[in-house]
């Protein structure tokens, strides 16, 4: 398991150390949004002892499922993660694109982490609309789109 610290937060920025806790982070199948969310702020919180991690966090009008609060050597850092299970109807496709945009993507670092089934077509279209993550600290805010298979 990797662990976020400040040394590596300093080099690659927290939103890249998160995106790699997420990739290490295996749930298994959970039975709703509730459970993955918990399950995956406390690996987060498991793996960055230092972070301030909380789960339905109200920003700018909105309510976040995982909000990540760095306070580094030199500066801090956050990024808002919007957990969504079972990606299949369009319905809640556009709930998710509206959340997304109301935290304003071109001021925030966020993480959209899709969990169990996912349209392709929905995944395709948040990748060409979001996908904007890089790993440099000096890159501006971005947003990551990563899927974690059901059972995963």
């Amino acid at each position: 398991m990797r662990k976020i610290n400040k040394a590596s937060v300093a080099w690659e920025g927290l939103q890249a150390r998160v995106c790699y806790v997420i990739n290490d982070w295996t749930p298994g199948a959970l039975k709703n949004d509730r459970e993955y969310r918990d399950s995956l702020a406390a690996f987060i919180q498991e793996c960055a002892p230092d972070a301030h991690v909380e789960c339905e966090y109200r920003h700018l009008g909105t309510t976040i499922d995982i909000f990540v609060k760095w306070d580094g050597i030199l500066s801090g850092d956050q990024v808002f993660i919007e957990l969504k299970r079972n990606l299949t109807q369009k319905a809640e496709f556009n709930r998710l694109v509206g959340q997304i945009e109301d935290l304003q993507p071109e001021k925030h670092n966020i993480i959209i982490v899709l969990c169990g089934t996912t349209s392709p077509a929905f995944l395709n279209r948040l990748k060409a609309k979001y996908q904007s993550w890089s790993p440099s600290i000096l890159s501006k805010p971005s947003t990551a789109v990563m899927t974690k298979a059901a059972g995963s």
